[in-house]
Order: C-alpha cells, then structure tokens, then sequence
C-alpha cells in the first residue's frame, strides 16, 4: 500500500490558482510613489518658473578712486630729517624728508595734494635714489570722494553692470555702519595683476586682496552719501561686497 505526505495530498487536491490576481503592491507603496511623484512635480514646476539670485562676492577697501602714488627719493644719501607722518596732509611742494648727500642736503617734496598714511623711513636711515619715503592717497579733487573698490576675477566680472546694487561688509565693522549698500558705477575693462593692485593702493600686503587666483578687474561701488558723511568711515578699510545679479529661473543654469 502507497501512502503519501498529508503536504502531498493537499496540493494535489488543490484548485488552479494560476488565473487569480496576484496582489503586487499595498496602499503604503501607492502612497510612497505618490508622495515622490508630487515632489518632482514641485522641482518641475520650481525650475522653470522660480528664480534664484546668485551674487558675484569679491573683496577690496575703501578708499579713493585715484588711488595712492608714492613719494620718492631723488637721490641717494642719509635721511637727516622726516617732516610728515600718517595721517598728515600734504600739498604740492610740501616738504617730505631730507636726505644729505655728502655736503649738500635735498629736500623730497610732494608732487600733488594727498594725505600721508605710510612713512617706511626713519631718520639716519641711508636711502637710494628711487626709494619710496612716504606714501599718500590722492586728496584735494572733486572726484576724490570716498568709495569701494572691489577686485573681482575676471571670469565673474563679466556678469557685473553698472548700477547693480552691492552689500558691503567691514572688516572689521566700523561702528553702526557693520554693512553698507552701493552701487557699481565703473568696471574697469583692464585685467589687474598683483602687482597692479600693490601699485594703486600703496601696500604689497593689501596686494593679497587679489586672492590666489589669476587676473582681476577693478570695480568701483558708489557709497551711499550719508555714510561717506560719517568720520567713522576710514579710508583703507577692507571690505567684502556681494553684487546682486538679476534673478534667473534655475533651469536657465542648467539650459544654456
């Protein structure tokens, strides 16, 4: 006699279920797939009609839009006396220094009008003829209002316009004045080197505010005049500027 497992027996007695539904998914995996799709509809949507603001950040001072120049020895010799010091205004044929050259002693005279904020000499120092003695901004002209010059690489300076508004931050803060807004009035279409920068403001240090990348252009922002106003705005200041840019739709960054 032939016995079979009760297993057996039960599958073979079992009705064809293959022309049955088969259950593939429940309502929680409906509701995931749901809940995905309206959230890239959303991104869809956002993308080509939102918009997003991308401002173009660089870093520069405040000063004057001139700049600084530089005031030099004639010849060389021994520095026998020193007239000025930061902070001091100095006209057109101003005395500087004193440098004595055997017997005979030269007096190193201003060429313009300014206001010293660098004296890298001291008296009994020995100089060469060339070597600078002092260093001015440029004071005295209608055009020598107080600004900010930002120093922007020249891939991101080619979106900037003039009359875009700017945010400029201090640094450090001066006052309540923490940031300000301008304006851009000026992109300089010349591509500035370190040593272009170290030349305009006067400092090799300051020629940092260039950043380790390559070329940059000269942009100059207009301050808002009750601010220039103020004396706790100093000449020389670093700032960092944001410069808005217009509002873009975010497929518009990735569609050229």
């Amino acid at each position: 006699m032939i016995q079979f497992r009760g297993e057996a027996v039960a599958a073979a007695q079992a009705s064809d279920v293959l022309d049955q539904p088969v259950r593939l998914t429940g309502p929680r995996t409906w509701l995931v797939l749901a809940a995905v799709a309206a959230v890239a509809l959303v991104g869809v949507l956002w993308a080509f009609a939102g918009s997003v603001q991308m401002p173009v950040e660089a870093r520069g001072l405040l000063t004057v839009p001139r700049g600084s120049f530089p005031i030099q020895a004639i010849s060389g010799g021994q520095i026998s006396d020193v007239f000025v010091r930061p902070g001091d205004a100095v006209r057109p044929g101003g005395r500087i220094a004193a440098v004595r050259d055997g017997g005979s002693t030269t007096e190193v005279t201003a060429p313009t009008r300014g206001q010293v904020f660098a004296v890298p000499i001291r008296h009994g120092q020995v100089v060469r003829r060339g070597e600078t003695l002092a260093v001015a901004e440029y004071a005295g002209a209608p055009d020598d209002r107080l600004v900010a010059v930002l120093f922007v690489p020249v891939a991101q300076a080619a979106a900037v316009r003039g009359g875009q508004r700017v945010d400029l931050t201090m640094e450090p803060p001066a006052g309540s004045y923490g940031m300000l807004r301008g304006r851009v009035t000026d992109v300089d279409p010349t591509m500035w080197t370190k040593d272009d920068i170290a030349a305009f403001v006067g400092d090799d240090d300051l020629a940092g505010l260039a950043g380790p990348g390559g070329p940059v252009q000269r942009v100059m922002v207009e301050l808002p005049r009750s601010a220039t106003a103020e004396s706790r705005l100093r000449s020389r200041t670093a700032v960092t500027g944001a410069i808005h840019q217009p509002a873009r739709r975010p497929i518009d960054w990735i569609l050229p």
